[in-house]
């Protein structure tokens, strides 16, 4: 059955939000907000709840639609949250559904390919610990492994627009951002984006999941879904993601997430 009325379901999409993108996002949020509503559910308006994770509001059965980082989906059950999908990305390198990190340097190291740094002797901007794309990327695309990598020093930025920052100020040699960030960096922000090199990729990853606090096997469930598909061929919204490098969602199987295995938080 379709929500009861005094049933308010909530978003937890914090991903990717900058002033210029923020827009298109709740444009986006809108429309899924709509099709529910046609289907009586009731929603907040707002795109994510300070203070909370998609993962703790899919435990108190409130999420409807969030995304998380796949290293954190890695270690959760297939059953909660429930995965929905991952982001298509506007790359002919990356398989359907799949991402991986830029791996920018200072130009004090211009021209120098991974494969001839000496990561003891540089400086490293890791976004969070418990990031993949900002910490755990670095040290794959550098080893091929996750294990800690010993730096000369270690930044931790909290924010990958402040691993940009920090590398461009050559505060920091070298950092990891996300290749879907990175694309909305090099639109929006194309000044900072010129301050650093791209020195290399890491290999690709399952995305970030879009994940529901949903049943997969409930109507709620399906409701949704359709109301994703609708968003991704309504021809505005398309067109709004495709600017920030999105062309839709594929949806793998959980073992994809197993490949984040071996990454110690």
């Amino acid at each position: 059955m379709p929500a009861k009325a005094r049933e308010l379901y909530s978003a937890q999409l914090n991903w990717y939000l900058f002033e210029p993108t923020q827009v298109i996002f709740a444009q986006f949020w809108q429309f899924i907000r709509k099709a529910m509503a046609d289907k009586n559910y009731n929603t907040e308006q707002h795109l994510f709840n300070d203070g909370q994770t998609a993962l703790s509001l899919a435990r108190q059965e409130r999420l409807m639609l969030g995304q998380m980082c796949s290293l954190t989906y890695s270690k959760c059950t297939p059953e909660l949250p429930t995965y929905i999908g991952s982001y298509i990305l506007d790359d002919a390198a990356l398989t359907a559904g799949y991402y991986r990190s830029v791996i920018i340097t200072s130009n004090r190291l211009k021209g120098q390919k991974l494969s001839v740094l000496e990561p003891a002797k540089l400086t490293a901007a890791i976004s969070e610990p418990d990031s993949f794309s900002g910490r755990f990327a670095l040290y794959q695309a550098l080893t091929g492994g996750f294990a800690p990598f010993n730096f000369a020093k270690t930044i931790q930025t909290g924010a990958h627009f402040n691993t940009l920052k920090a590398v461009a100020s050559a505060s920091a040699d070298i950092g990891a951002i996300d290749c879907l960030t990175w694309r909305i960096f090099t639109t929006f922000f194309p000044e900072a984006v010129a301050q650093v090199t791209i020195a290399g990729y890491s290999p690709q990853m399952a995305g970030p999941p879009l994940v529901s606090g949903f049943a997969a096997d409930s109507r709620r469930f399906a409701d949704l879904t359709d109301a994703l598909d609708a968003a991704f061929t309504d021809s505005l919204i398309c067109e709004q993601m495709a600017m920030l490098g999105i062309l839709g969602y594929a949806s793998l199987e959980h073992i994809h997430y197993t490949a984040f295995e071996g990454c110690e938080i």
